[in-house]
């Protein structure tokens, strides 16, 4: 194997590691589950990075072994992920405990509510709203049309928002 390749892997492995992760993080809901398929995820593209064509951005074409791996697994399982919430982060002295309970609950109520969307649901919500992703990269990662991913976001948003409507007092002062 030539060094250029190793390289350019490693820089790839360096851009790519946190964002691959987190993807697999959202769409599994269990960290030990998306270290797994991140591992997973950097050896398929290590064994196909030669077959990249760029009919789509690298990110695309990543983002999409990200995805099809996580949904394969899922499907393997055909279970329902239970979430892991995450710990509050380190904060400043300035915010009270209330406040770190508050933005925990939220937290907690927001990652449960995702995971009892359906598993495509849950990936455009994950891809646009945490990923940041644009619509027509969305519709390159799930193969679909742009009009599809746009239903699929509203559907989503709007099935979260009634699984939401029995926390809603966590979400006073939040732009839900």
């Amino acid at each position: 194997m030539g060094g250029d390749r190793m390289a350019d892997f490693d820089a790839l492995f360096d851009e790519y590691n946190d964002k691959v992760y987190g993807l697999a993080y959202r769409l599994m809901g269990d960290r030990d589950d998306a270290m797994d398929i991140s591992q997973e995820v950097f050896v398929k593209i290590f064994r196909n990075l030669k077959a990249f064509k760029g009919e789509s951005t690298l990110a695309t074409w990543i983002y999409r072994i990200v995805y099809n791996t996580c949904m394969d697994e899922l499907r393997r399982r055909k279970i329902k992920q239970v979430s892991i919430a995450d710990k509050p982060d380190l904060v400043d002295d300035n915010i009270s405990v209330e406040e770190i309970y508050e933005a925990d609950e939220r937290k907690k109520a927001v990652h449960n509510a995702l995971y009892k969307l359906d598993d495509d649901q849950r990936a455009v919500i994950v891809m646009r709203d945490i990923q940041g992703l644009s619509y027509e990269e969305i519709a390159d990662v799930l193969q679909c049309p742009l009009g599809t991913v746009k239903s699929r976001l509203s559907r989503a948003r709007f099935n979260l928002k009634e699984i939401l409507k029995d926390y809603m007092e966590l979400f006073d002062e939040v732009d839900v």
